[in-house]
């Protein structure tokens, strides 16, 4: 293998990636958890999801399949846990109290308020749920290789891959609340609103997908 095919397979792990992640629509759903942090704050909680991101798409890339080994489960049950926590997040973000409401605590979107969402629901299984994990464990099955130098090579080219695809959650993570800041009130409610029903779709989804994964498998 030359380094051509390992630029090949970054290229591979970019495409495979971003529609699954899907930054932008995403960027959009986490809206409501990070609309009243100050640019700093912003920045940094986009940095700590995207550094998240690339270390658990890491781990899922090395060890990945002997983990689900180890206490024998499959990526259609990880899939449906997944589901679930992302409706529960979603369902939450609908019913929670506009910036106007009295009863609405104003700290609870303040970074120290949010440091324990950054990892879950935000980094796992928002941004990198099921559909993803599934997606590297593709690309790492695909890719292998007995030869030691070529699998370095292969990892080398994932983890290219992976670092753009944390790259580009860090770049619209970071900006996506400049933009709806820029709203006026009534819009910012229908956005934040609006995102966390994606929110709830997205998991809805997942969690549909998964149920059918789960029934074909043992069907067959």
């Amino acid at each position: 293998m030359d380094f051509t095919t390992t630029i090949e397979i970054a290229a591979a792990t970019i495409v495979t990636l971003f529609p699954v992640t899907n930054p932008v629509g995403t960027g959009i759903a986490l809206n409501p958890y990070m609309v009243k942090l100050n640019r700093h704050d912003n920045r940094q909680v986009a940095f700590r999801i995207s550094m998240y991101t690339f270390f658990l798409l890491m781990t899922v890339m090395l060890i990945g399949k002997y983990i689900l080994m180890v206490f024998g489960l499959s990526v259609s049950v990880v899939q449906l846990a997944g589901g679930i926590l992302v409706i529960r997040a979603g369902w939450n973000l609908l019913n929670a109290p506009d910036e106007n409401d009295d009863s609405k605590d104003k700290a609870g979107y303040s970074l120290e308020n949010l440091e324990n969402k950054i990892f879950y629901p935000l980094t796992f299984p928002i941004t990198t749920g099921a559909g993803v994990i599934a997606a590297v464990l593709g690309l790492a099955a695909k890719y292998s290789s007995d030869s030691f130098s070529t699998q370095i090579w292969v990892i080398i080219g994932i983890t290219v891959g992976l670092i753009i695809n944390s790259l580009s959650i860090y770049f619209v993570y970071a900006n996506t609340s400049r933009v709806t800041n820029k709203l006026k009130h009534s819009g910012k409610i229908m956005a934040d609103k609006l995102s966390a029903f994606l929110v709830f779709c997205v998991g809805l989804e997942i969690t549909v997908n998964a149920v059918f994964k789960i029934v074909a498998s043992m069907k067959s």
